[in-house]
């Protein structure tokens, strides 16, 4: 279902289905989105930028999942391809929030949201372009890195690898500690209510001969902050070109990064980068294999009975949170 905006040319918010959830629990309702005058947006934009345009989204307490798609017009005058981040009101952070990027159209006219990026709850949003960037580099391009080529390119210093030199671009990240880890999974370093969730959700999965085998919990900031390390020098290594450079063979710099990166149960392929301010680190948070039961079909269903939630299903399948992002 596509909603458009009154009296606003050009704005629409696609809703797919059953990807609803009302703050009832029930699936179905009526949303609406409306324009919000620039001078009547409750809270300070992001960044104080003054956006082009500020919507709300309603009922309160709406969640789309996946996300709902939203398309703008291009009121900047922004080149097609351009990039604009989204931006909701987050009611637990209580600021505005990114919610991902909308790319400008091939004809220039519109902007609409990537895929599996978009409006995640109902409530107020606005865009906000990035800033454009100069025909020439604002200063000489150069890393100290003899492994790569300083070049300015659109505006922007960018440092290609150099192949065939006795040098190795990436390098393995250190580890965190003596055994490279948070330490073993406990849970009572988790909140109460999260405890209690987690206990709620084994009993319930039992009773049909379902598991919940929780890998990890609470991290540190510091942790945090090293996964992302790690999940960024495996990207590094793999967009490297082949082959890798001599000096990378020499020291098994791929082979070390890969075990590292398997080391701490991170997968491309099903998960995503570490973010910036977890809810792992506010000990309400967890990653967890479920299997379910021969009477169940949906872990959606288990789960919020016991008011657990996966907040980004299609982008990290086995993290869950309780309360934080869940719905009320």
């Amino acid at each position: 279902m596509t909603l458009v905006m009154k009296n606003m040319p050009g704005v629409e918010l696609k809703v797919f289905a059953n990807s609803t959830t009302f703050k009832d629990g029930s699936k179905t309702g009526v949303v609406s989105i409306s324009q919000v005058q620039l001078d009547k947006v409750p809270m300070p934009p992001a960044d104080g930028v003054i956006p082009s345009i500020a919507w709300t989204v309603q009922p309160a307490g709406v969640v789309f999942d996946p996300p709902a798609q939203v398309t703008l017009p291009n009121s900047d005058g922004l080149p097609a391809g351009s990039i604009v981040e989204i931006y909701q009101f987050d009611h637990d952070l209580f600021v505005f929030t990114s919610v991902g990027q909308a790319t400008v159209s091939d004809d220039g006219l519109s902007m609409v949201s990537d895929p599996d990026f978009g409006i995640t709850r109902s409530g107020w949003g606005h865009p906000r372009p990035r800033p454009r960037r100069p025909s020439i580099c604002a200063a000489k391009c150069g890393d100290k890195d003899g492994c790569t080529m300083n070049l300015c390119v659109q505006g922007r210093c960018v440092f290609p690898p150099i192949t065939g030199i006795s040098c190795c671009p990436v390098e393995p990240v250190e580890p965190f500690g003596p055994d490279d880890s948070q330490g073993e999974y406990d849970p009572s370093d988790l909140t109460p209510g999260t405890q209690a969730a987690i206990e709620c959700l084994k009993e319930r999965l039992a009773y049909t001969g379902g598991t919940v085998s929780v890998n990890s919990g609470y991290r540190s900031q510091e942790y945090q902050d090293h996964l992302r390390d790690v999940w960024d020098a495996n990207d590094e290594l793999s967009k490297l070109p082949r082959p890798l450079p001599q000096k990378c063979v020499d020291d098994q710099v791929e082979r070390k990064i890969k075990e590292h990166f398997k080391e701490h149960n991170l997968n491309p392929n099903r998960g995503r980068r570490p973010v910036n301010g977890s809810y792992h680190s506010k000990k309400n948070a967890f990653d967890a294999n479920i299997k379910l039961g021969g009477l169940f079909e949906s872990i959606g269903d288990q789960i919020q009975a016991c008011g657990i939630c996966r907040p980004s299903p299609w982008k990290d399948e086995i993290h869950y949170e309780y309360g934080g992002r869940c719905p009320k």
